[in-house]
């Protein structure tokens, strides 16, 4: 009997993504690099790296309305107080208006979930690049999940009713 090996994709990642609050501003156009440079140093965003700093929002005409985002939040609610020094000097001599701003926690592994990313905040998306590794097995992986398989049909042909299902993830069998 000639053994197919049919690969069946696992369940998409939910679309519903986790989120995070973080203290933003609307800033204007013309001091916005400035605030970028600023910010960077005193309050880097490092584990929101696929997070953009700066969002555009285009309103009616021509008119658009861009927002920074000022540091990770300290509580719900709380934009007035709570964030570093280096922060709140920044609030004062932008005059900024903080407000909290929810943005994607981590990465989105698919363009799909990238696209819901970014109806909160801008994120960036890069595809993975280790597709193979990713969608298929791996040849050394074969006469494993051969051997399961017909393990499988072995004890579903056994004097029982009862059908046995057998699943396979291919990064079980990786060392």
């Amino acid at each position: 009997m000639a053994w197919e090996l049919t690969e069946v994709p696992g369940n998409p990642t939910s679309l519903q993504p986790s989120t995070v609050d973080v203290v933003a501003a609307n800033i204007l156009p013309k001091v916005t690099n400035a605030l970028i440079r600023q910010l960077n140093q005193v309050c880097p965003l490092e584990n929101l790296r696929h997070v953009k700093r700066v969002r555009r929002r285009v309103g009616c005409g021509e008119n658009s309305e861009l927002s920074i985002i000022l540091c990770l939040s300290t509580g719900p609610d709380n934009c007035s107080e709570g964030f570093p020094e280096e922060v709140q000097k920044i609030v004062d001599n932008y005059h900024l208006s903080p407000f909290i701003a929810k943005v994607a926690s981590c990465s989105a592994t698919s363009k799909e979930e990238w696209e819901e990313q970014c109806k909160l905040w801008p994120t960036s998306y890069h595809p993975p690049h280790d597709i193979d590794g990713v969608s298929g097995f791996k040849e050394e992986e074969l006469p494993s999940i051969f051997h399961f398989m017909r393990t499988a049909m072995q004890l579903s042909q056994v004097n029982s009713p009862v059908y046995y299902v057998i699943l396979l993830h291919s990064r079980l069998f990786c060392k």
